[in-house]
């Protein structure tokens, strides 16, 4: 597979060198086409850093969008619309290539497909639509990221006895408040709950109960 697709590079190599030796397509318009890839790539690169808001940042995934617009660039024009093999084999290329290492974010997928989908457009000599689009696809991450339109989840963990079931239960009736699991071990209850941003009225509400032996509460944020 790997000599497939080394290959397959190649050949691309070399049928980009022959449209520029026949003059399919100037040293000016390869140099533009790469700056221009660049420069996109470079932009999709700031993007991913600063709206990047899982544990570990991986500048070596970063690094590498930028390549991919590149890359995707240089396999657009390599791609002879009068030969029919050249262009099977480039999408042979893209089908035979494949992640050997699992995306830790799913957001990540959206930025691979959008440094290829930039350096598609920018090897068919769409600049417009390669700066443009990435310029308001780059806007719309940055206010999703930045400011979401949904709650925070929060988790509560309460510690009783089981004899304040009933007083516990009454609090639990809110609909604002939703019971995930109940665990109960030796007339000791463990109650996990969900509550959205106003957790400290929940938790106000269970601290009144002075029997109550511990409460404890956990954020999750996708």
């Amino acid at each position: 597979m790997k000599g497939m697709i080394l290959f397959l590079a190649s050949d691309s190599i070399i049928e980009l060198f022959n449209r520029i030796v026949i003059n399919s397509i100037s040293v000016l318009e390869l140099i533009v086409a790469l700056f221009a890839a660049f420069i996109v790539g470079m932009y999709i690169f700031m993007i991913y850093k600063i709206t990047f808001k899982a544990t570990v940042y991986s500048y070596t995934f970063n690094m590498s969008l930028v390549i991919i617009v590149l890359l995707t660039t240089i396999i657009i024009l390599t791609v002879s619309t009068n030969n029919l093999v050249i262009t099977l084999g480039m999408l042979g290329t893209l089908g035979v290539v494949r992640f050997r290492s699992s995306l830790k974010d799913p957001l990540d997928i959206v930025y691979v497909l959008w440094a290829s989908s930039a350096g598609f457009a920018i090897g068919a000599m769409q600049y417009l639509i390669a700066i443009l689009g990435s310029l308001i696809i780059g806007i719309i991450l940055y206010c999703l990221t930045n400011f979401r339109l949904h709650y925070r989840t929060y988790i509560i963990v309460v510690n009783y006895h089981k004899s304040l079931d009933e007083r516990v239960n009454t609090i639990t009736s809110n609909k604002k408040i939703k019971v995930k699991s109940k665990y109960i071990k030796n007339d000791n209850v463990e109650l996990t709950i969900e509550t959205t941003n106003k957790y400290q009225e929940t938790m106000d509400l269970f601290n009144k109960v002075e029997e109550i032996n511990s409460i404890s509460l956990l954020s999750f944020e996708d």
